[in-house]
């Protein structure tokens, strides 16, 4: 039974010459995909790695990063780096590289600070913005309880934001009747006041 050749060309001994075997010498690797943000620093690893950490970065930094992270995630050379952190497109989360898988021209301490600081101040934000309203519903609260027909009017109204159909417009059509009380009488007051002071 004979050897199959190509068997035989993978079975040659290191310091054989080439020349005396058939051994398909490996190709050049293909070209990589195109990195599509300048002033990214160059991978290391096999090309399968390199190849997928470059899409990996071009999704992730087309994401809008604060200028600090931006630079970092640009300076980063390990392509299994981008393999451990490919969540990082979904969940902008990652963990930060050590000093040996960049190239060492960005300082990673402190890295996702201003993240956490933007989440921080978004979250102070809303928390004043919700104050605020608090503030604003409790001095209306505060202003239609002085007249008895204006906090049935605006409890009606509040009321009728709840509900569908007939039972919000027949809601709606008593706060009206009774805002227009309300009114009527303040008018009668302030006709009677203005008689006095006239």
């Amino acid at each position: 039974m004979a050897i199959d050749p190509k068997i035989l060309a993978q079975m040659r001994p290191p310091d054989a010459d080439s020349s005396d075997y058939d051994v398909c010498e490996s190709t050049p690797e293909a070209p990589l995909p195109v990195d599509r943000h300048p002033g990214c620093a160059p991978f290391t690893g096999a090309w399968k790695q390199r190849k997928w950490a470059i899409d990996l970065r071009n999704g992730t930094l087309a994401l809008a990063w604060p200028p600090e992270t931006l630079a970092l995630l640009k300076s980063i050379t390990d392509s299994t780096w981008w393999i451990a952190n490919k969540a990082i497109v979904h969940t902008m989360k990652f963990k930060p590289p050590s000093p040996p898988q960049t190239n060492g021209s960005v300082a990673v301490d402190n890295i996702n600070a201003p993240l956490d600081a933007d989440v921080s101040e978004r979250q102070n934000r809303q928390a004043r913005d919700e104050q605020a309203r608090v503030s604003d519903a409790e001095r209306w609260a505060k202003s239609v309880s002085q007249h008895p027909k204006l906090a049935e009017a605006a409890i009606l109204a509040v009321l009728s934001r709840l509900y569908v159909g007939s039972m919000k417009a027949r809601l709606r059509l008593a706060a009206k009747n009774a805002l227009n009380q309300a009114e009527h009488v303040v008018d009668k007051d302030t006709d009677a006041i203005n008689r006095m002071l006239a």
